[in-house]
């Protein structure tokens, strides 16, 4: 009995078996399909450069802090991630300062943070070469710094300084961004001259390292929106810097002027009153007060400006996140060819005369306003 019950198993399987032989060869297929689109993806993400945080792009720079590291080719650790590539200097793009016609100063901004290689501003233009000298973090002592080391490679092109008006203004008062130790600038005890400290920047971290999420972001907004003794500072500092970057500039004849950067907080009036909630004298809040401010320093010292909120909307700006969209990017570049015409005719690096039309329409040589699709 035993044996017969072994028997028919056994048949049983033989049979399970062959039947089972059709359906493999119909799924089978399908598997070997299944099988390479797995082991292709794996190849594709080897292949791909690594994804990094930003912080691990950077090296320690004396003086001026850190600066972006050359020669690398990553992806960036993001809510999206981006792809990132810098020239063997550390600055992001697909030319040089020496092939390019105009150098652009800034921060993050600059630096295109949030978006790939090739949405950057720097590659979006139609016939304007750009070269965008941009690390995140930076404030605007950093960025002098870099005006001042790479006066002899930009001479004798246009010069644009992009202040980012969210923490730029008041990071030049601090010694230091987050844990990061920066240059700043300090008054005289009368507040009439400014100097530059840098002895402090070292790279071992600032004693005090605020939780990133309470760093006060949202205030230092508030405050250059607002007519106070801390704005007054900011902008008095401003002036200073600025002042010091046209006499760079005007030494080596590169033309030069100013493109404020708004945050995407002062152009969304759903978010005024948060940020006027912030302000040290909520009454006297005024999210256009950065632009006139800036203006009028710019005006004193005959320095053209351009501010991006008269080209950026609120869509222009990523999710959650105060950085330009591909389609911000593409603003911002047509923006700074028509401003490019302007400076050029109204700087007197550049030997030519003031047009009067110029003269008497700051928007002339800006272009049509821009309209594109979401």
């Amino acid at each position: 009995m035993g044996i017969l019950r072994f028997l028919l198993a056994g048949v049983a399987a033989i049979v399970a078996l062959l039947l089972t032989i059709p359906v493999m060869l119909v799924g089978a297929p399908f598997w070997i399909v299944s099988f390479l689109t797995r082991s292709f993806r794996t190849l594709t993400r080897w292949a791909q450069p690594g994804e990094v945080a930003w912080t691990e792009l950077i090296d320690f720079v004396p003086e001026v802090g850190w600066k972006n590291r050359g020669l690398v080719d990553v992806r960036v650790r993001e809510a999206r991630s981006f792809k990132v590539s810098t020239d063997a200097d550390g600055w992001r793009g697909s030319r040089s300062i020496d092939e390019c016609d105009m150098v652009v100063f800034g921060d993050s901004f600059a630096f295109g943070h949030g978006v790939d290689d090739e949405d950057c501003f720097q590659e979006r233009t139609s016939g304007l070469r750009i070269k965008a000298v941009g690390v995140n973090g930076y404030n605007m002592v950093q960025q002098l710094m870099w005006i001042e080391r790479l006066r002899d490679r930009f001479a004798g092109k246009t010069v644009l300084w992009m202040p980012f008006y969210g923490n730029d203004l008041m990071d030049n008062l601090h010694p230091n961004f987050r844990h990061y130790r920066t240059p700043f600038v300090r008054s005289s005890p009368g507040g009439e001259d400014w100097e530059i400290v840098a002895d402090h920047v070292r790279e071992e971290p600032w004693p005090f390292d605020p939780d990133p999420k309470w760093w006060g972001y949202d205030n230092k907004i508030a405050e250059v929106c607002t007519s106070s003794y801390q704005a007054d500072r900011a902008y008095s500092a401003f002036a200073f810097l600025v002042e010091r970057a046209a006499a760079v500039c005007a030494e080596v004849r590169s033309p030069f002027a100013v493109v404020g950067v708004p945050d995407v907080d002062m152009l969304d009036p759903r978010r005024h009153e948060r940020l006027r909630a912030r302000s040290s004298k909520p009454e006297a809040f005024d999210p256009a007060l950065p632009d006139r401010r800036i203006k009028e320093i710019c005006d004193t010292l005959d320095i053209p400006f351009l501010p991006l909120s008269q080209a950026l909307e609120v869509d222009d700006h990523l999710p959650d996140d105060c950085h330009w969209t591909p389609r911000g990017h593409r603003r911002v570049a047509r923006a700074l060819e028509g401003f490019n015409d302007v400076v050029r005719l109204t700087s007197p690096a550049s030997g030519f005369e003031q047009p009067t039309d110029v003269a008497s329409n700051p928007d002339a040589g800006r272009g049509e306003p821009i309209v594109e699709a979401s």
